[in-house]
């Protein structure tokens, strides 16, 4: 399950499906995929960017943002980061 924080937002991973946990409701859209498949992450939704160490999100955030999504945050440090917190 996501974390409480996230858990009415539309969660974007840009990291590599195979680095991290599967969270229910988690669409998982690799970088050089975005640009085919930003469709299907919902406008109405606040969505949460997360990526492994905190170097592609900020990629994916800018181009959500010029495609119109304007509820975006990311992950600041990447999966790793919020794994590693107690």
């Amino acid at each position: 399950m996501p974390p409480p924080a996230i858990k009415m937002a539309a969660c974007l991973s840009a990291a590599n499906p195979i680095m991290h946990r599967d969270w229910f409701g988690v669409r998982k859209i690799r970088l050089p995929y975005l640009n085919e498949m930003y469709k299907k992450i919902p406008m109405d939704k606040k969505v949460v960017v997360v990526d492994c160490k905190g170097k592609q999100a900020p990629l994916a955030v800018r181009y959500l943002r010029h495609m119109g999504y304007n509820d975006i945050c990311m992950l600041k440090g990447g999966l790793i980061s919020f794994e590693q917190q107690p």
